[in-house]
């Protein structure tokens, strides 16, 4: 069972693993309708959803999740399921909320079958009905509830009369008894305790009658009723306090007859059993509609503090009354002191002073019920109040958190620790067409400048291709070509006859241009170039982007094999605005000029330069395509396409350049012959072109000792990388985890077995899973079969060979080729990170305001995306922008406020937008 808790219009859940079935979402904390339709989907957006009927009892809604969705497919990523809560009426409907459910994924148990959707639909249509007959017999219950307890607050009322007529008829008595010193003194003493018995025993009618008042408020179910619940239980306690002030008006006064005063006093202590009898039962009935309505309460709290401050206020002026209950039983005591004088004047001083004693416990009583009881509210209302400040600080928001969602430099991140964190392994492969027919060897041919004689020359390079069954051809180069010339020849130049005559040629020294020939008619086409590798001839008219030679066909094949890299040992690096490090400079004279390094990271250069001074910072420093700016140093690049030039200058100003492919940096300092300088230079290389202040080289490194594979797929991956999915091996720096998806193997054709289709097979150690797959081969390319691997065994057909023929499977099993294949694994294997690296990653975190991420490895790049603390203001602003809002407010919530309005503002940023960061997401 999966519990929301819906306390806004979107809500999260998690608790679900994949190919769990007949499992329950409740949902708590709405008033929705018995039956209430909502609306099931794996996509926030777009799509379709799955209808299924929950059913709401108590104020508690089930539905049943669809099994589909638990199942999603045989996914092998973590995944979400919505449930989108649709309300209708006879003439609309609208989805009022959305609950997002986290669902991990797990391999595929043996045997998995789900039960039936009818069946599902059929219970939850007889839990409607069911739900909607428990919901009327539990109204039912609370009613007949809610009166009895009304009942019992009458009842006591009315024995609380009884012992008030007791007490009167008591007093008669006594006044008719007037007449000996002994019985006067015994009759003072019965009088304070039959009155100190009907005190407690209105102090308890008092408090059942406060308890039923409690009891029925809880069973109600609107504001209404808590109101006549309230204005209920006061006029109760009100009729108490009355019967309180009557019994001490009268106590004190009650004479001298013994025999009398014990008949009445058993009658008052009869009154208070019955009170006590009643008490009990009111509690009972009170226990019974709390089992009752155990599911359904209500709280609204306006109305409960409405209610607490109306008890509170009659409380007080019961208060007020018993202190002028207890002045008039003063007065009235002071009176039977007098007369008991004038009729007993030798009992007057002992009658005084046990009708004293007994008034003062009785004061005292009252008094030290009042303050419990009030020591007892406040102690609950100070509790309660603790209970929403610790509740209002969990809300408070602190930081807004973005995801990197692969991306490297981080523009905005503020100081704190990096959260969520998954490192990704990728695996590339280079694959060609085979239409670049140069294939780059030199048989030493030169052509005239006219193009028009062709010959053999131990100094020039040049080759040939046979062209004898082409019609066009067009020759272009990569880079420009200090010797550039092409044309048509018949037959071959040799030592014997060095100068032939050349047809369609043309001279195109120092250019790149591309050159189309007409080679119907003729036998070879000659390229005489400075660089043949840098040649590329291609059937057609249309000169295209530059692919190596690969024999022709498509590479991977077995005459020109395609590595398979991957993430090999990746390094973790996150690292500040400044991407250059001088942290390893040390101090030293050039040519008369001394460079002293300072520890924040600048660079003191004095002295005169007798030479040219060359002060290397770092060579071979690799750059990812894109903007950036230098300061205090200056570089010298190439790209890789084989651009050349230089970047920044030697003085503290910033000089910005973007480049259109990764390049490499030597990054120097340069001081020309004869200058005279003195000066601190501060050298950093930054991503983006924003000057700003200087700023240290800061880094955090992790060196991890793995090897991560990935494969690219059409469908089911668990990453997306510039648009491609890929099932990759993965780092799962919450869970401590190395999870491998991929499987790396070297196999051999001689191992496989020829079967009935005319396939090599070959057995992969039951690595892969049932159904095709796609893979990457270092030597193979797949025409026929799209996929490769089905449970354990690779098929190997339609493989060709350089001359485009097919080889048999006979024959790939007698050339003994030896690949490496990457495939899935069947079920994923979960490695155990180590204590120091998992305390290493839980340590990482970003820099304020630029972070630049990396994940470098010999071969690839890694790729990561994890959750990161962005500042507060640009956090608001997002949020502001989505909600349309232009206002302004306090950002820094941790301000010690002066004013009411700055405190207003604040509290309206942490309450208000708190609800829709619930809905939005800060990319």
């Amino acid at each position: 069972m999966v519990i929301a808790n819906v306390l806004n219009t979107y809500t999260t859940a998690s608790g679900l693993w994949q190919y769990d079935y007949g499992q329950i979402l409740r949902i708590q904390n709405l008033k929705l309708p018995h039956a209430v339709e909502i609306h099931f989907s794996l996509q926030e957006k777009g799509g379709e959803s799955v209808t299924r009927v929950g059913t709401t009892r108590d104020n508690v809604t089930d539905v049943v999740i669809p099994d589909s969705m638990l199942e999603n497919g045989d996914t092998t990523a973590d995944y979400k399921i919505y449930a989108f809560i649709y309300l209708t009426d006879s003439e609309s409907g609208q989805a009022e909320y959305k609950i997002s459910m986290s669902v991990k994924a797990r391999p595929k148990p043996e045997q998995f079958e789900k039960p039936e959707d009818e069946k599902l639909f059929r219970q939850a249509i007889a839990a409607v009905n069911e739900s909607a007959t428990s919901a009327q017999e539990s109204a039912t219950r609370a009613e007949t509830a809610k009166e009895e307890s009304v009942a019992a607050a009458k009842k006591a009322k009315q024995s609380a009369e009884e012992a008030s007529t007791s007490a009167q008829n008591a007093k008669n008595s006594a006044d008719a008894s007037k007449g000996s010193e002994k019985t006067a003194s015994s009759a003072a003493t019965e009088a304070v305790n039959a009155k100190d018995i009907a005190v407690k025993a209105a102090d308890s009618a008092y408090n059942s009658a406060l308890a039923s008042s409690r009891s029925a408020k809880e069973a109600q179910t609107n504001a209404e009723q808590a109101d006549t619940a309230a204005k209920s239980a006061a006029q109760s306690k009100q009729d108490i306090q009355e019967l309180k002030t009557a019994i001490d008006s009268t106590a004190e006064q009650i004479a001298t007859d013994r025999t009398t005063v014990e008949t009445d006093k058993k009658e008052v202590q009869k009154a208070k059993s019955d009170v006590e009898d009643l008490k009990s039962a009111v509690e009972q009935k009170s226990s019974e509609a709390l089992v009752d309505l155990e599911n359904t309460e209500v709280v609204i709290k306006k109305n409960i503090n409405d209610l607490k401050d109306v008890v509170i206020e009659k409380g007080n002026e019961a208060i007020s009354g018993i202190e002028t209950a207890r002045d008039n039983a003063i007065n009235d005591v002071n009176n039977a002191k007098d007369s008991a004088v004038n009729t007993i004047a030798q009992e007057k001083e002992s009658a005084v002073n046990a009708v004293n004693d007994a008034k003062d416990n009785a004061v005292a009583e009252i008094n030290k019920n009042e303050n419990v009881q009030q020591i007892k509210q406040n102690k609950e209302d100070i509790a309660e109040a603790k209970t929403d400040i610790e509740e209002l600080k969990d809300k408070k928001i602190t930081k807004f958190y973005a995801n990197s969602i692969g991306e490297s430099y981080l523009q905005d991140s503020d100081n704190s620790k990096i959260q969520d964190m998954i490192l990704y392994g990728r695996s590339e492969q280079k694959q060609y067409t085979g239409k670049n027919l140069a294939n780059g060897v030199n048989n030493g041919l030169w052509l005239s400048s006219g193009a028009t004689i062709c010959g053999i020359s131990n100094t020039d390079s040049g080759l040939f291709i046979d062209v004898s069954e082409l019609s066009y051809v067009t020759v272009s180069t990569r880079n420009k070509q200090k010797r550039y010339r092409v044309g048509n020849i018949n037959t071959l130049p040799t030592k014997e006859n060095p100068n032939i005559d050349c047809y369609n040629g043309t001279q195109m020294d120092g250019q790149d241009k591309s050159y189309t020939l007409d080679t119907t008619g003729y036998k070879y086409l000659v390229v005489n170039a400075t660089n043949l590798e840098d040649i590329q001839i291609e059937i057609g008219t249309e000169a295209t982007e530059y692919e190596q030679y690969v024999g022709g066909i498509p590479s991977p094949n077995i005459e020109y094999p395609q590595e398979i890299k991957s993430v090999i040992n990746p390094v973790v690096k996150i690292i500040g605005k400044n991407l250059l490090d001088v942290s390893k400079i040390i101090n030293k004279t050039i040519n008369g000029v001394e460079f002293t390094p300072k520890t924040d990271g600048a660079l003191i250069a004095n002295g005169t330069a007798t030479n040219n001074v060359t002060y290397n910072i770092v060579t071979g420093f690799a750059i990812k395509a894109g903007t950036y700016a230098i300061k205090g140093c200056k570089a010298y690049y190439r790209t890789i396409d084989n651009k050349t030039g230089w970047f920044g200058t030697d003085k503290n100003t910033f000089t910005v350049a973007t480049f259109d492919s990764d390049a490499l940096l030597n990054i120097l300092i340069f001081i020309p012959t004869g200058t005279t300088i003195s000066e601190t230079l501060k050298p950093m290389l930054i991503k983006g072109n924003t000057d700003g202040e200087f700023e240290k080289y800061k880094e955090q490194i992790i060196n991890l000792p793995y090897t991560l594979n990935s494969i690219p797929v059409s469908k089911n991956g668990n990453v997306t990388i510039n648009g491609q999915q890929y099932v990759s091996d993965y780092i799962d720096i919450e869970r401590g985890k190395l999870v491998k998806c991929i499987a790396k193997e070297i196999l051999n054709t001689k191992s496989g077995t020829i079967d009935e289709e005319y396939r090599l097979k070959i057995n992969t150690k039951n690595r892969g899973k049932t159904g095709n797959l796609e893979c990457l081969f270092s030597k193979f390319i797949f025409t026929y079969w799209e996929t490769c691997v089905n449970k354990n065994n690779l098929y190997l057909k339609n493989i060709k060979k350089q001359n485009g023929d097919m080889y048999t499977a006979q024959e790939l099993k007698e050339a003994e080729i030896e690949f490496t294949v990457l495939c899935q694994l069947e079920k994923q294997e979960e490695i155990d990170l180590t204590q120091e690296e998992i305390k290493a990653f839980k340590e990482l975190a970003t820099y304020y305001p630029v972070t630049n991420v990396s994940i470098t490895s010999d071969q690839l790049d890694g790729y990561t995306t994890f959750n990161y603390p962005i500042s507060m203001k640009n956090g608001w602003d997002y949020v502001k922008q989505q909600l349309g809002d232009t206002r302004d407010y306090i950002y820094d919530v941790d301000k010690k406020a002066q004013d009411i309005d700055t405190q207003s503002a604040e509290a309206y940023v942490n309450s208000e937008y708190a609800v829709a960061l619930t809905e939005l997401e800060v990319m």
